[in-house]
C-alpha cells in the first residue's frame, strides 16, 4: 500500500506540501467500486472530494515565488442537481493573486474549476447575492398539493382524519425555520385533509378551512420558490473585461432534455446554481478593503489581513 500525504493525498514522491505527514490510506469501498467501474480517476478517488480542511495554496497549487498567502473565504456551492453535481468554491487572497477554485463530485467523478487573477491587475470587484425565481421549483411544488387534493378527494378519508390531517399539516409553516420543501408537502397535506374533509361532509367550515390552508400553501410555495444566488464579478484594469463567477444561463426548461443553446461565454461556471455559504457575507465586507490595501501598501497591508 502507498504512503500519502493527509493534506494533499498525493503520494508522498508526488507530494508538494510544506509539512507532509505519512498515513496509510485503505480504500474505501465505493474507491474500489469507482476504480472498477472506471468512474473518474484512481488518483482523484483516493483525495477529499471537496478539499476541505485545506487552503488553496499551497495545498492544492504551488504558491509563486515569494508569494504569501493571506486570507480564504469558503465562498460558494456550486449544484446542477439533475445532474448530481456539487461542487465547493473557495476564495483566496494572495500578495500576488487572488485564487477561486470549486472542487466537488459529479455522476462521472471529480470536478474542478480554477480561476487566479493578478493582484496588480484587478480594477474592481462586484458581489451581488440575491434571490431568483426558480421555474422548476414552482412546477415541481404547485404539483405537490395538487395532486394530494386529487387523491383527497378520490379516497374520501372522512371528515374527522381529513380536519385531523389539516390542523397537522398547518404545523410545521409556522413551526419550523426554512426547510421549505418541507413546508410545501406539509401544507399540500393539510390542502388535501381540509379539502378531503370538505368532499365527505360538504360542510361550508370544511371548505372554508381548505381555501385558507390553500393560502398558506401559496404561501410556502412562493418561499420554495425563491432560491440564493451569487454572483462575483471581476473587473481587470486598462480594459473593459469582467470575469463572472455565476450560474449559467439556460434557454429554458427544453434545455434539459436538448442542451443549453447559450454561447460559450453564458457557460460560467457551468453550473445551474451558485449559491452564497457560510462566509460570503464576511467575503464581501473585507475582499475589496484587502485587495486595495495589498495593492497600495504592500507588505503593510499583507500583515494586515493576514491569518495564520
Amino acid at each position: 500500500m502507498a504512503n500519502f500525504c493527509t493534506k494533499c493525498g498525493n503520494p508522498l514522491e508526488q507530494c508538494t506540501c510544506s509539512n507532509n505527514q505519512t498515513v496509510i490510506l485503505s480504500p474505501s469501498f465505493i474507491e474500489i467500486m469507482k476504480n472498477r467501474m472506471g468512474i473518474g480517476e484512481p488518483e482523484t478517488n483516493a483525495t477529499d472530494t471537496y478539499e476541505r480542511g485545506m487552503k488553496i495554496a499551497p495545498d492544492n497549487i504551488r504558491l509563486n515565488d515569494g508569494e504569501v498567502a493571506v486570507k480564504q473565504y469558503d465562498m460558494a456551492i456550486l449544484r446542477t442537481r439533475w445532474k448530481f453535481m456539487r461542487a465547493e468554491g473557495r476564495l483566496q487572497v494572495t500578495n500576488k493573486r487572488l485564487l477561486f477554485r470549486a472542487t466537488g463530485r459529479s455522476i462521472m467523478g471529480r470536478t474542478a474549476i480554477q480561476h487566479e487573477f493578478a493582484i496588480d491587475q484587478i480594477g474592481g470587484i462586484e458581489i451581488r447575492k440575491d434571490y431568483r425565481f426558480g421555474i422548476l421549483e414552482a412546477l415541481i411544488a404547485l404539483a405537490i398539493p395538487a395532486a394530494l387534493g386529487t387523491s383527497a378527494i378520490g379516497a374520501r378519508i372522512g371528515a374527522f382524519p381529513g380536519l385531523l390531517l389539516g390542523i397537522l399539516g398547518l404545523i410545521p409553516f409556522f413551526a419550523l425555520k426554512k426547510m421549505f420543501l418541507l413546508k410545501v408537502i406539509a401544507c399540500g397535506i393539510s390542502v388535501a385533509g381540509f379539502t378531503g374533509a370538505y368532499a365527505s361532509d360538504e360542510n361550508i367550515f370544511f371548505g372554508l378551512l381548505a381555501v385558507l390552508s390553500g393560502i398558506v400553501a401559496l404561501m410556502a410555495l412562493f418561499l420554495y420558490c425563491f432560491k440564493p444566488n451569487l454572483i462575483f464579478t471581476i473587473k481587470t484594469t486598462g480594459a473593459n473585461e469582467a470575469i463572472e463567477i455565476r450560474r449559467k444561463k439556460t434557454a429554458g426548461l427544453l434545455s434539459l432534455f436538448f442542451g443549453n443553446n447559450s454561447s460559450d461565454k453564458e457557460e460560467y461556471t457551468g453550473y445551474s446554481e451558485v449559491l452564497p455559504w457560510r462566509e460570503t457575507e464576511i467575503a464581501i465586507r473585507e475582499i475589496g478593503a484587502m485587495i486595495s490595501d495589498i495593492q497600495k501598501l504592500g507588505d503593510f497591508g499583507i500583515e494586515k489581513w493576514k491569518v495564520d
